[in-house]
């Protein structure tokens, strides 16, 4: 469940925002920090199965930063074409369906795919993630690859605030 909280008035009311059942499209970071397969858990839940953990058993190592690679271009418009070249990028989970030969159509959300970084500190995995993201893994179509080392290098994104 996703919520808004006003700070801005004296009891603070918060407003439901969504709600979910399903994975949402950062699940990748909850799995990294955690070592946790939750496609998994949700499958054996679906056949009925018991969680095999506790909640107060999940315990938390590191950082994780997600990004989203869309074919977009600098103005973050949405571009279609078919993939070249790809290599995935080492050191770090891509969550993608691309291969050669694929083709970016405009009949759909424009996300290619996802690079999630993790290490031990935030400033390490935001290391891991410009490292990354220097090793793009297809230009069929203008990426926002070309975006995220520049909002990586921010200090609102080394503090983790917006």
């Amino acid at each position: 469940m996703e919520f808004l909280l006003d700070e801005s008035q004296a009891d603070k009311p918060f407003y439901l925002m969504e709600m979910n059942t399903r994975l949402q499209v950062e699940h990748p970071v909850t799995e990294l920090l955690t070592g946790l397969d939750l496609v998994e858990w949700q499958l054996r839940i679906a056949r009925g199965e018991p969680l095999p953990l506790a909640q107060a058993d999940v315990r938390l190592q590191g950082h994780a930063i997600e990004v989203r690679l869309c074919a977009e271009d600098e103005h973050f418009t949405p571009q279609t074409g078919t993939v070249q070249t790809f290599s995935e990028p080492e050191g770090l989970r891509f969550d993608h369906a691309l291969h050669v030969g694929a083709v970016v159509t405009p009949h759909y959300d424009s996300m290619l795919g996802k690079l999630i970084a993790h290490a031990p500190t935030r400033a390490e995995a935001i290391d891991r993630l410009r490292t990354g993201l220097d090793q793009p893994p297809c230009w069929a179509c203008p990426p926002t690859a070309l975006f995220w080392p520049r909002a990586c290098s921010t200090r609102c994104s080394a503090r983790g605030r917006p």
